[in-house]
């Protein structure tokens, strides 16, 4: 949003973590997410939001206009909460401290994820040689 450092995703925007990502990246400390929700994933999608500040490192408001109005700081604190729906309107108020620092998610991708992948990879293959070796010279004994 232009000449303040806040940036805005629509609902299902957050299940994607790039658009948050690349907003922090251009200096955005805060995500501004208006929402409606489905009665039955209405709390899911709310955390979905904080899991995407945390990442980040960004506060999120989030309103709802049937779910759940979610305000929560960098490090995933929910600053305040509110249920809305149709029938009623309702706000939150809280104080958001300002992040010092993009997270290492935010300046460096997905690269723990490759890097949980392929140590796996590698514990698997490890295994199998092993495993495989062993059979062999046990029935030789």
């Amino acid at each position: 949003m232009p000449g303040t450092d806040w940036a805005m995703a629509v609902c299902f925007d957050l299940d994607f973590p790039d658009l948050v990502r690349a907003n922090r990246n251009q200096g955005a400390s805060l995500l501004l997410v208006p929402a409606l929700d489905f009665r039955d994933d209405h709390w899911l999608h709310s955390r979905m939001a904080v899991l995407r500040g945390v990442e980040s490192g960004v506060g999120v408001a989030r309103v709802a206009q049937l779910g759940d109005l979610v305000l929560s700081d960098a490090n995933g604190r929910i600053r305040a909460t509110a249920p809305a729906d149709f029938t009623r309107t309702a706000s939150v108020l809280a104080t958001v401290t300002q992040p010092a620092h993009p997270t290492p998610y935010a300046r460096f991708g997905e690269w723990f994820d490759v890097l949980i992948g392929l140590m796996f990879a590698f514990t698997v293959l490890t295994t199998v040689r092993t495993r495989g070796g062993g059979d062999n010279h046990e029935r030789a004994s």
